[in-house]
This record gives C-alpha cells, structure tokens and sequence, in this order.
C-alpha cells in the first residue's frame, strides 16, 4: 500500500498525490515510459479517479508528463 495521502492535511488529496506521484513515477519511471493507469494508481493510494486524473493533470501542466489519446500516460523527456 503507497498511500502516505492524509485526510486530515489541509491540502486537498489531488495536490498531495500530485506531489507523491512526481515522487514514485517520475523518478522511477524513465523518459517516454507509460505510467501507471488512472486505475491502478486510484487502487494504489485509495482516492477516486477524480483525484487521480487532477493530480495527473496537475504534472502534464508542469511539463513532466504527456497524456496521449488512447494509448496512456508518459513521463516527459527532461
């Protein structure tokens, strides 16, 4: 179980799994390689798809990953 998303901690759930993912994934997972689906992650740290796909959305916006129709997610080149 990942999940370290607290509650309790007055920012909201996507913007702590925002932080926790560019953590795990980005660090762990090289350039161009797919992330985790929305699914998987949602199941991984116990948040709906919801805050997933904010949180995901939060990293495409800051340029560290790329969503591609259909095929998924990917960590950005540096």
């Amino acid at each position: 179980k990942l999940s370290r998303l607290r509650r309790a901690d007055p920012r909201a759930l996507h913007e702590q799994l925002s932080v926790q993912l560019r953590a795990d994934v980005v660090k762990n997972v090289s350039a161009g390689e797919q992330i985790p689906t929305e699914e998987a992650i949602s199941q991984a740290y116990s948040v709906s798809r919801v805050t997933v796909r904010r949180a995901i959305q939060t990293l495409v916006d800051q340029g560290l990953l790329i969503r591609r129709q259909g095929k998924g997610t990917f960590t950005a080149a540096p």
